[in-house]
This record gives C-alpha cells, sequence and structure tokens, in this order.
C-alpha cells in the first residue's frame, strides 16, 4: 500500500503524530518504506536539493527514539532516457508559457501511455544499516 503526507503536515500536531505513530509501526513490522528525497524534477533536469523530509525524519526518530532496533537504507536511483514532457519542455525554455494541467490532458495522456519513452535505468547503491 502506499500513503500520502501533505506538504502541510509538519505544521499539524495532530497530523505529525498520527503519521510518527503510523510509521513506527510499519517500521517495528519490518515494512518496507519508500521515500523519495527529491520531491519533483527540476525544469533544467537538474537534481534539486531535498526539501524537508516530514516521512524521512519520522523515519529517523523512531530509531533514535529506540522504537526499533536497526533499519536498513537502500539508495537508487530511477532514470529515464526520455522524459513525457520531452517535447514540451524546449519550448518552455524559449520562454512558451507551460500547459497548464486538466483533466482533458490526463484522459487524452492515457491515450499515450504505451508510448516507448527508452530504456529505464535503475542503480542500487551499497545498501547500509543505522
Amino acid at each position: 500500500g502506499a500513503f500520502y503526507l501533505s506538504e502541510d503536515a509538519a505544521k499539524d500536531s495532530i497530523y505529525q503524530a498520527v503519521c510518527q505513530e503510523y510509521i513506527k509501526l510499519l517500521m517495528k513490522d519490518n515494512a518496507t518504506l519508500e521515500v523519495f528525497l527529491e520531491t519533483s524534477r527540476s525544469r533544467t533536469g537538474k537534481v534539486q536539493a531535498p526539501t524537508d523530509q516530514f516521512c524521512f525524519k519520522m523515519m529517523m526518530e523512531s530509531f533514535y527514539n529506540g522504537d526499533i532496533q536497526d533499519a536498513t537504507i537502500m539508495p537508487l536511483t530511477i532514470n529515464y532516457e526520455r522524459v513525457y514532457e520531452g517535447e514540451t519542455f524546449p519550448l518552455e525554455l524559449l520562454g512558451e508559457t507551460k500547459v497548464q494541467e486538466s483533466l482533458s490532458r490526463v484522459v487524452k495522456s492515457m491515450r499515450q501511455i504505451n508510448i516507448n519513452l527508452g530504456r529505464v535505468y535503475v542503480n542500487f547503491e551499497k545498501s547500509f544499516t543505522l
């Protein structure tokens, strides 16, 4: 399963407490948790600095508070040969306005879901424990 943490989560103490307990429970059950440190891809394709990582902080707090004995971290990257927005991105660099997302654009894009975007490269780095 998956769960979404709102960007405003750190501002709400009740939401934060519920999420902390849920993540602690998952970690005690040895569940696999996936965290995206880069919350969005930059328009230039450059890696952006990680933002406030609420979920990652809660995972680390579970370890440092002694709620879990250890955790394994597996860094990995996923890179694509060609990105879906590859045709519109150069136009945006030339100053054209970005096409706004809409329900009709999402429906139209579903028809192109089988488009070949080239190879996907997944690189697994050496895992480590806390």
